[in-house]
């Protein structure tokens, strides 16, 4: 049986995707024995190969990699973001947090307490536990409570805990850091590039001093502390891209390759809360972005061509899923959305939301209740049920190729459009993810090579189902 396909030409050649996520690259003469059933036998094989033909033979192993690259489908919430301060010392301009004097805004210990039981109450077995704010170590009484805590339940649930606190790290010393090393509290901070882009997007409240030179005394910090233990430091960096940003692609890979980040995630500003506000200011097209991503990301190819080893994880998610049927468990490409099913929020007052966007918005429409209601009446909320619902893609991007890989968040639809039903052909994200499928689907065409970037991104893959995709592509390369 032939699956039900949706095309896209792409560099002279034709893109074949399935709904369970196989694909090919056919010619126009192949194209057409495929729209007219007239196959004949050579690409018959590469189609049942590549599982676009369902037999008795594949068909367990079709069921298993659509079941792979859909993970989320059957998960329980596991990312568990916890706000636990309002209060920050920056004024970034895409971002609106109160003051470090501000009072009511941060957790209580009797709060915290509460939302342990909720997380610890979620049937995942490997939960991840997120600090966020505000700059998260204004309460580090309430993030070392959490920390050990957590830790003392892990040890009595049968569940698997990772911690990550989220932080600016002008706060951060050798006593902080000495209690995440020792609790295994993995580090993410904002670093959005060179001084001139990160000090004009992350300024500190009040002006003065350089916040650049802040993250990089304790990035530095951070990275010697764990050198000493022979360790590698669990250290990540987040970079927002502003207007300020999008002449600057390049200059921003290169500072994040000069600290030794191997992974870099070359986010979009979304229209929400305070950046809504300021858009004039930190805002861009789609085609901006895209012509940012795409440059960027040549930069980061190059870098890799050279022996650095650099990698933008937006890409990677998508590769993998495209590659691999493997499923990121990342909010913005899951199809339905994830808000309410893999992530709960929640804030610092007890509330609790469907994702760190929903929190942000400013208003309550995604709230699910407060953790006093439990976890089984917050999972079972009907909020949930819309979001799934609204964020369902197949009438809206039935004949999209990239439908199987692809996801639009419902909140940041509504955010940026009044509505959680996405208008899809002039819908800002869906805009980017086509371009960044685009260019990986050309990049893969016109680097097929197995030593080529992004399969030394992704190693281990079968590289003769990787044949029988690419055709003629890897075949020329086969016989040099």
């Amino acid at each position: 049986m032939i699956l039900p396909y949706q095309t896209r030409t792409i560099t002279g050649k034709n893109l074949v995707t399935t709904r369970l996520g196989t694909w090919i690259i056919l010619t126009n003469e192949e194209l057409s024995q495929l729209c007219t059933n007239t196959l004949e036998d050579p690409l018959r094989e590469r189609l049942t190969l590549t599982d676009i033909i369902i037999t008795e033979e594949n068909r367990d192993r079709v069921l298993s990699n659509f079941r792979r690259l859909n993970a989320n489908l059957g998960a329980a919430p596991s990312l568990h973001i916890i706000c636990v301060t309002d209060r920050c010392n920056h004024n970034c301009t895409y971002c609106h947090a109160s003051s470090p004097e501000a009072t009511g805004v941060d957790m209580s210990i009797a709060t915290a307490n509460k939302v342990l039981d909720v997380i610890f109450s979620s049937p995942a077995k490997h939960l991840t536990i997120e600090f966020q704010g505000g700059e998260t170590m204004i309460n580090w009484m309430v993030v070392t409570h959490i920390v050990t805590q957590a830790r003392r339940r892990e040890a009595t649930s049968g569940k698997h805990i990772s911690l990550v606190i989220v932080s600016n790290l002008s706060l951060i010393d050798n006593a902080k850091l000495e209690f995440l090393s020792i609790h295994q509290v993995a580090i993410t901070t904002s670093l959005d590039g060179p001084a001139s882009v990160h000090d004009a997007n992350r300024p500190f409240l009040g002006g003065g001093r350089s916040t650049h030179k802040s993250v990089m005394r304790g990035i530095e910090l951070i990275q010697n502390h764990y050198k000493k233990q022979g360790k590698p430091a669990p250290l990540s960096a987040l970079c927002t891209t502003t207007r300020a940003s999008l002449a600057h692609g390049p200059a921003i890979v290169d500072e994040y390759a000069r600290l030794g980040f191997e992974i870099i995630h070359l986010r979009p500003v979304n229209p929400v809360g305070i950046a809504k506000k300021r858009w004039d200011l930190v805002g861009y097209t789609a085609d901006e972005f895209i012509a940012f991503w795409k440059t960027a990301m040549d930069h980061i190819l190059k870098l890799n061509r050279s022996g650095i080893r650099i990698i933008e994880r937006q890409a990677f998610m998508m590769l993998q899923k495209i590659l691999a049927f493997r499923d990121p468990m990342y909010l913005g490409l899951m199809n339905p959305s994830g808000a309410g099913r893999c992530v709960l929020t929640y804030n610092y007052d007890g509330k609790v939301y469907a994702s760190d966007e929903a929190r942000m918005i400013g208003e309550d429409i995604f709230c699910l209740g407060s953790v006093d209601l439990g976890y089984e009446k917050l999972a079972r909320d009907p909020i949930v049920a819309g979001l799934v619902q609204a964020s369902i893609l197949d009438n809206t991007c039935g004949s999209c190729p990239y439908i199987p890989w692809c996801g639009i968040d419902p909140v940041l639809t509504y955010a940026a459009y009044g509505s959680i039903i996405p208008q899809i052909p002039l819908h800002r994200m869906h805009q980017i993810h086509q371009a960044q499928f685009d260019y990986l689907i050309e990049q893969i065409l016109t680097h097929p090579d197995p030593f080529s970037a992004f399969y030394l991104w992704l190693p281990n893959l079968d590289m003769t189902l990787t044949r029988a995709r690419l055709g003629d592509r890897i075949l020329a390369l086969d016989m040099r």
